[in-house]
């Protein structure tokens, strides 16, 4: 594996060169959601250029499926004393793939009154078995099979809502350590996915957006997701998901789906 290889993507001349790492799990010639998601916190925390900000909100609209060819972005900023917002928008051949807005807040340290809080969660991830959605194509290079660890955790508790385990196993952006919030917006995308009850040999069920909103840091290389995906005969579907780390509750998740018989 080449150097560009082993990272979702790389930074060229005003272009993002994608990777096979990025590769999602229907068309092979298009990226999987939680790639793109990742990438444009990323981008944003290089504007930022320091920790003390936390992204506590991205709002992701795709318009068409991110393809694995070269893309550029411009960035939009309005940036006051505790509070950023950022705008970006990625392209391929000045036609829009997707716009995503994170918002971001200033740190500042509070002491909260005291309270119940999340009990921490107690599964070891490592330990538990691999998570494979049925059907899902598998033994091609892709962000799913490949590029992350996916584990997965008996769902029998809450008839409907499936659990499972993600870590990266590559740095996402250039050689650029994954940072928390890059994780968790990567991480993210994955609830329709392996949540949704419809066959994937029968059914596609893209998700045509990703709101993610986070009140604290994860901690940790693992991020885990409680997702619940719910169905309409008018062919639209909602994904919910708590987004965990071993500490607890983090933040949420939600995905608009659109449901339609595979083609064939």
């Amino acid at each position: 594996m080449t150097e560009s290889e082993s990272v979702f993507y790389t930074l060229g001349t005003n272009l993002l060169m994608p990777s096979e790492l990025a590769r999602g799990p229907g068309n092979s010639s298009y990226a999987h959601g939680g790639a793109p998601a990742g990438l444009v916190v990323a981008l944003v925390e290089r504007e930022l250029k320091d920790d003390q900000w936390i992204t506590c909100r991205l709002s992701l609209d795709f318009y068409r499926p991110v393809p694995l060819r070269p893309l550029s972005y411009s960035i939009e900023r309005r940036q006051g004393s505790s509070i950023a917002h950022h705008w970006i928008t990625l392209r391929e051949n000045n036609k829009d793939i997707l716009t995503a807005h994170l918002v971001s807040m200033r740190r500042e340290p509070i002491e909260l009154p005291e309270g119940r809080p999340n009990p921490p969660v107690v599964e070891d991830p490592g330990v538990l078995p691999d998570l494979r959605v049925e059907d899902m194509p598998s033994g091609q290079k892709s962000f799913y099979y490949t590029a992350m660890e996916a584990k997965s955790v008996p769902s029998d508790h809450i008839e409907g809502t499936r659990r499972g385990w993600f870590r990266f196993l590559y740095p996402l952006l250039d050689r650029d350590v994954v940072s928390p919030t890059v994780r968790a917006a990567a991480t993210a995308d994955f609830g329709s996915g392996f949540s949704c009850p419809l066959s994937f040999r029968e059914y596609v069920f893209p998700n045509i957006d990703m709101t993610m909103s986070i009140h604290r840091t994860p901690a940790g290389e693992w991020i885990g997701m409680s997702s619940r995906t719910r169905l309409g005969s008018d062919g639209v579907g909602v994904t919910h998901s708590t987004l965990l780390d071993l500490q607890g509750p983090f933040g949420i998740a939600v995905q608009t789906l659109q449901l339609r018989m595979r083609p064939g």
